[in-house]
């Protein structure tokens, strides 16, 4: 009887030592995600109105089995800009059936919506998103060149699939993405995807791109349309920093 309750002693003494400092590593490692949760608070500040971080709000629901989020994970780790200052080991969903970023409650464990004009940037399972633009959700930065720079709008709506007539006699909804391309130069957003629209940018390239594209990007295009549009944006880069 002795001998198990030593055991027992043992073993609550390591469990003890062991929390502690895992205790301790974590509140040193997430020092910005404790101001994050005082930002948050309760929902409101001192002064009794809202959060100047952000309130909670549901997650969309699945649809069919499709999720309408931008990853294939719901949750994932994350650094973000906000308002200036930026805060790591955080963890983030981008749904883009609604276009709103958020960030699941450090404490709590439940979604919160941030304020999504404060929100300058933020990177997520090895992408960088930026807002380009007031309002209309953020932009994945496929290409970033001293004269040009390639955005990626991802969206996802609401699609019914009427069924009758077959053995289900329902409709079915789910979720379908539809991803546009966007290259910046000289300030202006201009609608890109494939070989045609490029030459219609910079049509005085228009022999030197041919004989690239027959070379880099008509082996890729069909099955990684990012990478396709990345090198053309990192050619026309190239050919007119020259």
């Amino acid at each position: 009887m002795k001998y198990i309750s030593c055991n027992l002693l043992f073993c609550f003494f390591v469990l003890c030592c062991n929390e502690a400092a895992g205790q301790s590593e974590a509140e040193a490692n997430n020092a910005e995600v404790n101001y994050m949760i005082e930002l948050i608070g309760e929902g409101k500040n001192a002064t009794g109105s809202l959060s100047v971080l952000g309130t909670y709000h549901p997650l969309s629901p699945l649809l069919f089995k499709t999720d309408p989020f931008y990853t294939e994970e719901t949750w994932n780790d994350a650094v973000i800009s906000y308002r200036g200052q930026v805060f790591s080991n955080l963890r983030l969903s981008y749904d883009i059936n609604t276009g709103i970023l958020l960030m699941l409650h450090p404490k709590y464990g439940m979604p919160i919506k941030l304020q999504q004009d404060h929100v300058d940037w933020f990177d997520m399972s090895g992408m960088h998103f930026e807002s380009i633009k007031k309002g209309d959700g953020f932009y994945e930065v496929l290409f970033s060149g001293e004269s040009i720079r390639l955005y990626k709008k991802s969206i996802k709506k609401d699609v019914a699939e009427d069924k009758s007539g077959t053995s289900e006699t329902r409709t079915s909804a789910f979720y379908r993405r539809e991803d546009t391309y966007y290259l910046d130069y000289k300030g202006e957003l201009q609608t890109v995807r494939k070989k045609r629209s490029y030459l219609q940018l910079f049509p005085e390239y228009k022999a030197a791109f041919r004989s690239y594209y027959r070379d880099r990007v008509r082996t890729v295009i069909k099955a990684d349309l990012d990478e396709a549009n990345r090198l053309m944006a990192e050619f026309f880069n190239r050919v007119i920093e020259k």
